[in-house]
């Protein structure tokens, strides 16, 4: 658009593209259609409108007007102020991976699990059944569809893939502390006694510096904004109430 003189205010381009930018992120989609635009530019004359009217009636003199423009003259001076303290901060990639180097078990993928079980009301039973499940007498699955409460029976007790802290703490424990492929137990939880095979155990894959950088750097850079806000507000505290 081109610029648009009304009173003693100018519509500019910018002034069109400043709203759009205020926009929730769904409407600014919609900003190369030119129909948007057509509007934006309409939303934005019509305001300025209003305000070249209420200049001529002498608005810009009431009292209500010069409290709108001084509470706006210290929130614009404000935000400058805290962008003085914390807008140059920044984290240096050596920064980053120190931190890391320091934090690796932070940045692991999400550990997991594999298990069956077979879930009995007594420990005399659990151990009878790991006893013939020790003589070979029956599989795990059968014994499991023969003789568990758990509606993983229908699954031979498989209780497919699950991470840590999804199971009753006594049973995530000896999940995921306990050997692969092994008879586990009895086991006693809140629910009765589990005989536990642990069929796949992966503990988390360290995920690499570069694969982090980013998250790494956005934590540091968030620490050092809160320390130093924190610092500034205790000087300016001191300053003007101390």
């Amino acid at each position: 658009m081109e610029t648009m003189k009304i009173g003693s205010f100018e519509v500019t381009q910018q002034d069109v593209d400043v709203m759009i930018a205020r926009m929730p992120k769904q409407q600014q989609a919609f900003a190369q259609s030119p129909a948007f635009r057509e509007q934006v530019e309409r939303n934005v004359r019509d305001m300025v409108m209003f305000a070249a009217w209420a200049q001529e009636i002498g608005l810009e003199e009431s009292e209500a007007f010069k409290q709108s423009m001084e509470m706006a003259r210290r929130d614009i001076l404000g935000q400058m102020g805290a962008n003085e303290v914390l807008g140059r901060l920044e984290v240096t990639e050596d920064e980053a991976k120190a931190y890391y180097e320091e934090h690796k078990s932070e940045y692991k993928s999400q550990a997991y699990a594999g298990a069956k079980h077979i879930l009995v009301d007594s420990e005399e039973l659990a151990e009878e059944i790991k006893e013939m499940l020790a003589k070979q007498e029956l599989s795990f699955e059968d014994a499991a569809r023969k003789y568990s409460s758990c509606p993983s029976k229908e699954q031979g007790g498989d209780l497919g893939l699950f991470n840590p802290g999804q199971m009753v703490a006594e049973f995530d424990k000896a999940v995921f502390e306990g050997p692969v492929g092994e008879l586990l137990g009895p086991v006693k939880t809140q629910f009765g006694y589990h005989l536990i095979t642990v069929t796949e155990l992966n503990e988390g894959d360290q995920k690499s510096f570069d694969e982090v950088k980013d998250e790494v750097s956005t934590k540091l850079l968030n620490e050092k904004r809160n320390a130093a806000y924190d610092a500034k507000i205790a000087e300016l505290e001191a300053k003007y109430f101390g």
